[in-house]
Parts: C-alpha cells; structure tokens; sequence
C-alpha cells in the first residue's frame, strides 16, 4: 500500500532510484559533476499531506579530482495540485545562496518535489554565515565571546535537519586561548526557549552534573561550548548513568509535562504511518495495544527533570565522569521515560551492528543499576521493560516505517515482544 495523495513517495525513499533523478534534475549537466553515492538522510512525513527528506550525496568534481560532500533536501507535495510549483515559485523569490554543482532550489514536477540545494533552505536562514570563516571571526563569535580578540575561527557541520535546525562545530582560537564551540540555529524562535532552559539548568545544577555552557543566543542561533568525554557510541560505560541521575535530581519546574495523552498520540501517529505504508501486521498490533493497555498498570514515581532524547550519542563519558549533551527536549516526567529511550538505543545500536542480544540485555541492565544506586527512588523492573518497548515502537520503528523499511522494523519488532512478555 501506498499514500495515494504522495504516490511518487516510495521512489523518493530509495536512494539508487533518486541518484538518477538528483543527477539529471539536480547537478549542472556540464559534465563535470558525477553523482557517485546517494544516501537518505532524514525523513518527516505526514501521511496524505508531504514529507520532507534530507539526501547526503558524494559527489565527484572531474575538474578537481575530487570527491565532496553535498546535502539535498527535498519537500514532496500533494499530487495533482499545484502546491510544489507554488512552493518553488516562492521560493525563487527569496534570497538564495549559489552553488557550484547546481542550482540553488529545483522544482521537480513529475515527482511534486522542490529540491533545495544546502545552505538554503525553506525555513533556515543565514547557514552559510555558520560555515563561513571571515564572517565567524569578525561578524557572528564576537557576540558569543565579548571581549575576547578572535583570530581564527574553521567551522564544521555536524548536523543539519531540513527546515528544523543546523548544528555547526567552530574550532575558535583567540589571543588568549583555544577552544571549540557549537552553534545551534533553528527556525523559530524555539532556540530562545531552550537558550532559557538551559541558563537555568547551568545556575542551579548541582556539582555532579556536568552540561555545556550556553554562552549566548543571537539570530535564532544558540552559542555552546563544548563539552569533553567520548560518546556511549563508541565506549559504553555504566557508570556514566549518574549524569542522567544526576539530571533527574535537577528542579525545574517550568519545563513542559511529558504526560499519557502526548505518548499515546505518538503512538497513534506511529501506527497510522504502518497503515499508510502498508507495514501493520497483527503482531504489531498486539505490541500497540500492549503498551497502551500498560500506561495505567505503571507504578507512581516522582516527576522528574528529563533530558528528553537520551541516547548513546547523546551522553559522553570523561574519564571517571559523564555529561550529558543536546539538551533541547527538556521536560518533565517519569524517569522511566529517559531510562527506556536509552535501553531502546542500546538494542537499535545492536541490530545496526550486529552484537548479540545479550550483549544489549548485559548492558541495559549494569546502566540501570548504576542508575538505581543514585537515587531514592525504585526502578520497577516490569514498568522499565514496557517503558523500553514503548521507546523502541514509537521512535526506533517510528523512524523505520517513515523509511518503509522493512527489514528494520522485523528486526525490532521482536525485541519490543520480548520486551512486554
């Protein structure tokens, strides 16, 4: 089953299919530029209305033997209406920034598509700024770091999410020092929200909890420093549970409440995607309904500060101490909600690499005991496994069905049974 409002949907999901359509539509037809590797990125769908999906792309320059990275991003549109043409008209009208292997934004008709060519981009501006050395050191880092005498800034991109948010690394060195930054630019005004959440964690935080240093917020950009220590993706280390301990000891009771009716509406929103897709099954279904049928079975325990997208990639260890980094989805709620969304990305991590399940049974479990021994209160061991299954269907499937891949979600799909049996 297809989206019948998106029908060119399944060909925009598959990279070798794209790779001849970007290099036709998308590169300049001289000759010079060779499409060598096509990569899906980043998907957002909403069923029967678009899906906006991030292609990275290895390009080869014939001119100077060389190969180089280049991003795409691509927003499908409702087929048989006029809504990507009027996208890309609109978009013709703004500012745009040229590249060298093509045209800044493309309209691909045939597939209701408009292509924008990175660092433009529907709704972020001011990306090439980020990337641009001279307008770091004179323009942009003296408002992160006031009188200091900046002499070198070499920026990097870490990570870009279309339309949402780009993530810059800044190596700076100044007369005085050097250090490396992050700057975060989102496109609303939410990055001042989290600017905010973030100063009132690093006032209050206790000496057992270590975060970056927010330094400034200017132009929808968050200025950070970065923070020391190896991610869990690299070296799994328990003991580093006590930074997420430490966290959920943290008082702020402004964040926002992660409460039942916004997890069930993630769930709905999962299984309406596996129906579009053409991915539901019964076994599926059970696991749905198993989990709803368990949010009112949970024991109490105390609301707490959470850091909202814990994952392997997302907690560094640093020799005998751990930190926690990308806090922008701070929140309020069961500590489960953390605990299960890390355990979920121990299992992911497992299938993608191919490590035994008890090697990720091993793990989850020594984290949750260094956890446990940091705070008062009980870790109920049935409600963690329905919290893990939770975060594996409604994050870790989620993303596989808005893929359409489904060798992933059969990968996945038993662990979450194992999980709430």
């Amino acid at each position: 089953m297809t989206d019948p409002r998106l029908p060119h949907l399944e060909t925009a999901l598959d990279p070798s299919a794209m790779a001849a359509v970007l290099q036709r539509e998308c590169l300049y037809p001289s000759g010079e530029f060779e499409l060598r590797e096509c990569r899906v990125d980043y998907v957002r769908y909403k069923p029967g209305c678009n899906c906006v999906i991030s292609y990275d792309l290895a390009i080869y320059d014939r001119g100077r033997d060389q190969t180089v990275r280049h991003i795409l991003s691509a927003g499908i549109y409702e087929y048989e209406t006029t809504i990507s043409a009027r996208r890309w008209r609109k978009a013709m009208k703004q500012p745009l920034i040229p590249v060298r292997f093509g045209p800044p934004v493309t309209h691909i008709a045939g597939l209701q598509m408009v292509v924008w060519a990175f660092p433009n981009d529907r709704r972020l501006t001011g990306l090439e700024n980020l990337l641009d050395a001279g307008r770091l050191r004179t323009e942009l880092l003296p408002h992160a770091l006031p009188g200091e005498r900046i002499v070198q800034a070499e920026p990097e991109l870490v990570r870009y999410v279309p339309e949402d948010r780009c993530t810059v690394r800044v190596a700076v060195t100044t007369a005085a020092r050097r250090m490396n930054l992050y700057a975060k630019t989102y496109s609303e005004d939410r990055g001042n929200r989290i600017h905010e959440q973030l100063e009132a964690l690093w006032r209050g935080r206790s000496p057992d909890l270590r975060i970056p240093r927010p330094l400034s917020y200017d132009a929808r950009t968050l200025w950070l420093e970065e923070m020391p220590g190896d991610s869990m993706e690299s070296r799994f280390e328990p003991a580093a549970a006590s930074a997420v301990a430490a966290l959920h000891r943290q008082d702020l009771p402004a964040l926002p409440l992660s409460d039942r009716p916004s997890r069930l509406q993630k769930l709905a929103e999962v299984w309406n995607n596996a129906r579009v897709a053409g991915l539901e099954s019964r076994r599926l279904a059970y696991v749905f309904q198993e989990i709803e049928r368990r949010f009112d079975e949970c024991e109490p325990l105390p609301t707490v500060t959470l850091h909202g997208d814990l994952t392997l990639r997302n907690l560094l260890a640093a020799g005998d101490s751990a930190g926690l980094i990308d806090l922008d989805e701070l929140r309020r709620g069961d500590p489960l909600e953390d605990l299960g969304n890390f355990n979920a990305a121990l299992y992911c991590s497992a299938v993608a690499n191919g490590f035994p399940m008890a090697r990720a049974d091993e793990q989850a479990a020594a984290f949750v005991k260094a956890y446990a021994a940091a705070v008062p209160w009980r870790i109920p061991e049935r409600d963690l496994r329905w919290r893990t299954a939770h975060a594996l269907v409604s994050e870790r499937i989620g993303v596989a069905i808005k893929r359409r891949n489904r060798e992933r979600v059969e990968d996945l799909l038993p662990i979450a049974e194992r999980l709430l049996n």
